[in-house]
């Protein structure tokens, strides 16, 4: 018998469900990877307050009026995350473009895809990033990310109001790819 609120989601394909119930359940329904090829459903939609989790085949969708706090999560398509408060999470990995939208503070592990967009309304920190397509990370605070790899792809780092502090920078390929940084204050 299913007995968290996402299960119980699953199973009778919709109900209402916070970010918080989400975020607190995926791990137990799925361990620390949430591999979204695995849901037996199509897709399975839950809204509450302006929350909505949608879950496809080949896609990942979080929206939140709140704070998402995620462990981890691995999806054979594009992953998208966008949150109006923090978002939170462990490591993520995308068959597809992924997407994260913070309107505070986003905080990630390990990040990967084919193709990395980040945006936060103040602090972005994440662990590495690797990517097969271009790097878009945008913070209106400080954006302090480890080691970047996306060879032949663009790297764009922007910190409107902060500093930018990042590891190594690899684009080099064949065609290399371009790298661009803008800080208010520092590059480090």
């Amino acid at each position: 018998m299913l007995s968290s609120p996402l299960a119980r989601a699953v199973t009778a394909r919709n109900c209402d469900l916070s970010a918080t119930d989400i975020a607190t359940t995926l791990a137990c329904i799925c361990g620390p990877r949430f591999p979204a090829t695995e849901v037996p459903l199509e897709s399975v939609t839950s809204e509450s307050a302006g929350d909505t989790l949608q879950l496809d085949r080949a896609i990942f969708t979080a929206l939140s009026g709140g704070t998402i706090t995620l462990a981890s999560l691995s999806s054979s398509g594009p992953a998208s995350l966008s949150s109006s408060g923090n978002l939170i999470t462990g490591d993520l990995n995308s068959g597809g473009l992924l997407s994260l939208s913070s309107g505070a503070a986003l905080r990630t592990g390990n990040l990967s895809g084919f193709g990395i967009t980040a945006n936060a309304g103040t602090t972005l920190i994440a662990a590495n990033l690797n990517s097969l397509g271009a790097i878009n990370l945008t913070s209106d605070g400080n954006l302090v990310v480890g080691n970047l790899f996306a060879p032949g792809q663009a790297l764009n780092l922007t910190s409107r109001n902060g500093a930018i502090t990042t590891g190594n920078a690899i684009t080099a390929s064949t065609t290399g790819g371009s790298i661009f940084y803008n800080a208010l204050t520092a590059i480090t």
